[in-house]
């Protein structure tokens, strides 16, 4: 018998039973019928090879094995496209720009940044969203599903990526190394960002000004304050914040949640920077060490700098003798012990440390 060559998949087995059957696959798109049922759990596919791709969830099987390391995939795709980072191939190119990509479907979510398309609609609210798997982990926050639990304890996480990288601080691993330093991350992403500070890279820049940023998070945050916008409100009073980052410490101080607790003692602080810097204490540490001394000074030298910069910049941008005159005062105070009996404070001169805090700001 002849098969039309328009049909794809048309001849499959059905569960079992020897009988060949004639149906297109598409037509079940429409009719929602899903012969294939897994054998470890509830769900059905369209298609055998479907089905077999998902039991291989339930076995842990992997029989595609890359050809460069020793990985393996449950898929082939999924392998093929990991052996791509071995050479480099990047097959598929933006019609828009000189970007390439290494999956399809990568290339199709960046052509989106240049349409502005987002086809993908939250069924929760009025978001859009430029990718299927991007709407699905926003839906997610709305019906609180967390499907990836860690296995060394009881966490859960809405996406796989997030709890993969939740399980490497249980064991330790940091695959990605900074190729300028000797640093290593937890995710690629996080080694990407950090590899900035070293080339200068600033991709990020302000629509209302001339600044640019490392990361865009800090670009977003910038942003805010030329528009004003304060989107983080507190359930608990009237007061608004422009990132979210500042709004749940505050909400704390109604809570009395202090989450951080120093490791030397029975203190617990509402924020994790608090917490460090109080630890110092009992170690002794100097955050801060600058070219010009052999010693290191507290984040308090740093702290008081940006504090008066940002009273200075608000008042009045041409009086910067403020500003090395608190920078100096600070660094007396911490240098006043190392000052010999019948010695004079050593005055440095404060071009020296506005350099430093530009160096520190790069």
């Amino acid at each position: 018998m002849e098969i039309p060559n328009f049909k794809k998949n048309v001849l499959e087995l059905s569960n079992g039973d020897g009988i060949l059957h004639e149906s297109s696959v598409h037509e079940r798109t429409h009719s929602g019928v899903k012969p294939f049922k897994c054998q470890y759990c509830e769900k059905s596919f369209i298609t055998k090879s479907k089905r077999t791709r998902h039991e291989r969830t339930h076995t842990g099987e992997k029989p595609f094995k890359c050809q460069h390391c020793e990985k393996s995939f449950g898929e082939k795709g999924t392998c093929i496209q990991h052996e791509r980072t071995h050479t480099g191939e990047k097959p598929f190119k933006c019609q828009y720009c000189e970007m390439s990509f290494c999956e399809k479907s990568s290339c199709r979510r960046h052509e989106r940044t240049h349409t502005g398309e987002k086809p993908f609609k939250c069924q929760y609210c009025e978001k859009s969203f430029k990718s299927r798997q991007g709407c699905l982990l926003h839906e997610r926050n709305h019906t609180g599903e967390k499907p990836f639990k860690c296995k060394y304890c009881e966490k859960s996480f809405s996406s796989k990526s997030n709890c993969m990288a939740h399980e490497k601080t249980h064991t330790g691993e940091k695959p990605f190394k900074c190729q300028c330093c000797e640093k290593r991350f937890i995710e690629r992403s996080n080694c990407l960002t950090h590899e900035r500070i070293h080339t200068g890279e600033k991709p990020f820049k302000c629509q209302y000004c001339e600044k640019s940023f490392h990361w865009k998070k800090n670009c977003t945050e910038h942003e805010k304050a030329h528009t004003r916008e304060k989107p983080f409100k507190c359930q608990y009073c009237e007061k608004s914040f422009r990132t979210k980052s500042d709004c749940i410490p505050h909400e704390r101080i109604h809570t009395g949640v202090k989450p951080f607790k120093c490791q030397y003692c029975e203190k617990s602080f509402c924020v994790k920077s608090n917490c460090t810097r109080h630890e110092r204490t009992h170690t002794g540490e100097k955050s801060v060490k600058w070219q010009y001394f052999d010693r290191g000074f507290s984040e308090d030298v740093f702290s008081l700098q940006l504090k008066t910069e940002f009273q200075i910049e608000a008042s009045d941008p041409g009086t910067r003798e403020e500003k090395g005159f608190c920078i100096e005062a600070a660094v007396k105070k911490e240098l006043k012990d190392d000052v010999a009996p019948g010695e004079g404070p050593v005055i440095y001169p404060i071009a020296m440390f506005r350099n430093v805090f530009a160096d520190a700001d790069a």
